[in-house]
């Protein structure tokens, strides 16, 4: 594992604030071969991690899959709303200083660049120079950090989460294969133009098949009926033979045998049917005995007059009965009422039979007076004789109100009577006219009615058709059944005459169409040769896509090869299984697509697994740590100058320890190294394994020892060369 480069960039320093769990601003030191953060967790170990992992690419995928809402924050420090976060590094890239800004929130963020001398880089350009210092590669950024340039905490990362096809690519591209990745993808779109071409080929071949099979058939049939048209009797001829039993019933006025005079046969044929059919029914529906048709009676209109005249006297008679019972009621009230107060006062003021009147102060009998107001209290006839009017005059009404209904109800029967009459003198004129129109038609005329003098409108009219009824019916009945037969007999002669005239008018175009079929099948056999040459060509060019395809396989594996040992190094030194002792990646085909599959085996027993189905969680992250370093070292400049492990010791014993910390003193010689831990033994072990012999080995850890709203409180050292290491060196 000797290193194929120096370090060419290396950030210097970070300044973090507004960010996560950083409120103000807080600076680390980076400068350093390797830079350990250790602490407790919760103490903002991961926020450093989530900085720099911000600034390079502007997102934080792993909490981003956590958010339960699209408009929740998660980069703004929650104890500095109202402010965005900035995350600001200093990079030395071969002796000059370079200054990386990004300031933003969860929603947007924007990057600047600045180099020494040169005026401020924004937006895309800031993100496509930065990408330029980073890496010579063309994968993108977010994706080298995914596969060997970040790996947090026990996140199986995309590496291993990958479906096995994108894995494969991506292993392709870090592996510096990305010129065999684009001929593949070229020869992959030229495969599918050629099997368009094909398959747009094939489909004008068929389509030119298609038409020159109709044409065919277009020609037999104008042949048959040519054929058939001259070996058949003329319609006309037909039409006669087929009718000639209805000439009883009907005459036809022949015309030429042309389709459109045949079609006006059936034309009028079928009207005649129509009115066959509504004189039948009407005359089914005329009555035998009509009423006559009088002038009205004057009798009747005199009594209904007569009738009016008695009822509106008779009401008006009521109404003054009416009035004058309720007069004599209201004043036999009044003296009931005056007696009951004047006989109390009488006989109050009573001495000896005399007494003063109350009102005049006039002596008086009082015994005479109040046996009279006793009588005109008790006594009712004038009352009893308005009551009585009152019960006469009801009577009278009623008497009335019956005879105004007799006398209108005679008057609306003679109306409804004379209705009745016109009605049917009505129907009787619209048979005759009718019957008229089936005599004198133009082509089809009904015989029979023809030998009937049908009178004009009259009296006599409803006689006549009530004394024809029965021969009526039964010759409109013949009539109809002739008039189905000429009907369907003309819609055939039609039809044949159509096809006839069709026939002689395509016969014409036989020899044209025997031209354009000499054409169609020219251009048939120019089609079948495009297709056959578009065949050869997606054949070719299929057979060239697989091989090409096998071809990227074996060079992937023999580029695999070189970093297999690698690999298998670097896990051997982690040794995280008893029996599955060595990590490799399955190459191989599905589907016409090449996958990598990461397994484990068991070389004494021969058996091979899926570490993610049959390894603990610390062991799979050990297979997934052997393959981030591996391909980060095997990227060479095509990756990052630098890898961070989020917590990679968990779960690891000491022995494991001791062999990771051996791996980072061979991997700060090429990359620079950010690693954190949350036990201090391992921090501890790991500061006196990676103690610098040398300048550039300087070691810079940063010890979290608590978290507060402000942020976490760090205590930071740097491990330089010792003095008497440094005299030997200069020595």
């Amino acid at each position: 594992m000797s290193s194929s480069r120096p370090a060419q960039s290396r950030f210097t320093s970070v300044t973090i604030e507004n960010f996560r769990g950083v409120r103000d601003a807080q600076t680390f030191d980076l400068d350093a071969a390797v830079v350990i953060f250790w602490g407790p967790n919760g103490t903002g170990k991961t926020t450093a991690f989530d900085a720099l992992l911000w600034l390079m690419q502007g997102s934080l995928p792993r909490l981003a899959s956590h958010s339960l809402r699209r408009n929740e924050e998660f980069v703004v420090s929650a104890y500095g709303s109202g402010r965005v976060a900035r995350v600001t590094a200093k990079l030395s890239v071969a002796g000059d200083l370079v200054e990386i800004s990004r300031q933003g929130d969860t929603k947007s963020s924007s990057l600047t660049l600045t180099l020494q001398g040169q005026p401020d880089l924004g937006g895309v350009d800031a993100e496509e120079k930065l990408h330029r210092l980073l890496s010579e590669g063309d994968l993108p950024l977010p994706e080298m950090l995914a596969t060997s340039g970040l790996l947090q905490q026990d996140d199986l990362r995309q590496l291993l989460r990958d479906k096995p096809d994108a894995r494969y690519r991506q292993l392709l591209r870090l592996l510096g294969l990305e010129s065999l990745e684009q001929f593949e993808k070229f020869v992959e779109s030229e495969y599918k133009l050629a099997r368009a071409t094909m398959q747009s080929a094939k489909l004008e071949l068929d389509k030119q098949r298609v038409r020159l099979r109709d044409l065919g058939e277009q020609v037999s049939t104008v042949l048959s009926l040519s054929a058939s048209s001259t070996s058949q009797p003329s319609e006309l001829e037909a039409l006669e033979s087929s009718v000639g039993r209805t000439s009883q019933a009907l005459e036809v006025q022949w015309p030429s045998s042309s389709a459109s005079d045949l079609g006006a046969i059936t034309d009028e044929a079928t009207e005649a049917g129509e009115r066959v059919e509504r004189v039948s029914g009407n005359l089914q529906r005329l009555p035998k005995d009509l009423p006559p048709l009088d002038e009205p009676d004057p009798n009747l209109a005199d009594a209904l007059a007569k009738a009016l005249e008695r009822h509106t006297a008779a009401k008006a008679a009521l109404s003054n009965a009416r009035f004058r019972r309720d007069s004599q009621s209201a004043s036999h009230d009044q003296i009931v009422a005056l007696v009951a107060a004047a006989i109390p006062l009488l006989e109050a003021h009573t001495h000896e039979g005399k007494a003063e009147c109350p009102v005049c102060r006039t002596v008086i009998d009082s015994r005479q007076v109040i046996a009279d107001l006793a009588n005109r209290s008790e006594s009712g006839s004038l009352l009893a004789e308005a009551e009585s009017m009152y019960r006469a005059a009801s009577e009278r009404l009623a008497q009335a109100e019956l005879i105004l209904v007799e006398a209108r109800g005679a008057t609306e029967a003679a109306d409804q009577s004379r209705r009745t009459r016109v009605a049917y003198e009505q129907l009787a004129f619209q048979i005759a006219g009718d019957l008229r129109l089936l005599a004198s038609g133009g082509i089809v005329r009904a015989r029979f009615i023809r030998s009937l003098e049908i009178p004009e409108s009259g009296p006599s009219l409803v006689p006549w058709l009530d004394h024809h009824r029965e021969i009526l019916l039964d010759g409109l009945r013949d009539c109809s059944a002739a008039l189905v037969d000429l009907i369907s007999a003309s819609t055939s002669a039609s039809r044949r005459a159509n096809a006839r005239e069709d026939s002689i008018n395509r016969s014409g175009q036989l020899p044209r169409l025997e031209a354009l079929r000499e054409v169609f099948s020219a251009e048939l056999v120019e089609k079948q040769e495009s297709y056959e040459s578009a065949r050869k060509v997606e054949t070719a060019a299929n057979s060239l896509r697989h091989s090409t395809a096998a071809g990227t396989e074996e060079i992937f594996r023999e580029r695999f090869e070189f970093i297999e040992p690698l690999m298998n190094d670097i896990y051997g030194r982690l040794d995280p299984h008893p029996t599955f002792t060595k990590l490799d990646f399955a190459i191989e085909r599905y589907r016409s697509k090449g996958t990598a599959m990461a397994s484990v085996t068991d070389e004494s027993a021969d058996v091979q697994a899926n570490p993610l189905l049959v390894f603990s969680s610390a062991q799979a992250n050990v297979v997934v740590l052997s393959a981030f370093l591996a391909l980060g070292w095997a990227a060479s400049r095509q990756g990052l100058p630098f890898v961070l492990m989020d917590d990679p010791l968990q779960s690891l014993d000491d022995v494991n320890v001791l062999g990771f910390a051996d791996l980072v003193k061979q991997l700060r010689g090429e990359k620079q190294v950010f690693l954190s831990t949350h036990e201090e033994r391992f921090a501890r072990l790991l500061e006196r394994k990676l103690s610098p012999l040398r300048v550039d080995e300087e070691v810079v850890v940063h010890r979290f020892l608590s978290w507060s709203r402000e942020g976490p409180k760090v205590d930071s050292r740097r491990l330089s060369v010792p003095d008497e290491y440094v005299d030997h060196i200069a020595s």
